[in-house]
């Protein structure tokens, strides 16, 4: 793998999926559903606000009540474009599983300043376990940062620049 590989260990958290993400990701914003189809209509891809609608598709996760868990997270390097399944493909390769929604909301809780670390401003870390939503297939991200600290529902199947992390659990 050509890249940078970053480990972290960090606690669990154990709350439903919307406090969560609200915990992890204070600045998320929300979108009506009006603001939705206007925003589908001029074909946007929607990020952000579609983040509160993702929890019912997670809801198969098994979120343990405590514990902590160790996180490798990979980057593959400057002025690179890597879609999601190719890091989901290397990741596998390497014997590491996805870390879940609940892993990376775990890194927005507890490890706030984890940019600084990876020395990106802002960077997103990404949990690889897609999602179907309006006929795309979404990730849960965390993007954290000097002026942010949001939580995302983005595209995986799309080339993602250099700021993303992808988290798997070693």
């Amino acid at each position: 793998m050509s890249g940078r590989k970053y480990g972290i260990t960090v606690p669990r958290i154990y709350m439903s999926f919307p406090e969560a993400a609200r915990q992890a990701g204070p600045w998320t914003p929300h979108m009506s559903a009006a603001k939705r189809a206007e925003a589908r209509a001029r074909g946007e891809i929607l990020l952000q606000p579609l983040i509160w609608r993702a929890g019912r598709m997670y809801r198969h996760i098994h979120n343990p009540l405590s514990g902590d868990v160790t996180l490798t997270l990979l980057n593959f390097g400057p002025r690179s474009a890597t879609v999601g399944p190719k890091a989901l493909r290397i990741g596998k390769v390497e014997g590491l599983e996805p870390a879940s929604p609940f892993e990376i909301f775990s890194l927005g809780v507890h490890c706030p300043l984890l940019y600084q670390d990876l020395g990106m401003d802002p960077c997103g870390i990404l949990s690889p376990m897609p999602q179907m939503l309006e006929g795309v297939n979404r990730v849960c991200c965390v993007w954290l940062g000097s002026t942010q600290k949001e939580c995302a529902f983005v595209p995986f199947d799309y080339p993602l620049h250099d700021g993303y992390w992808f988290a798997f659990k070693a």
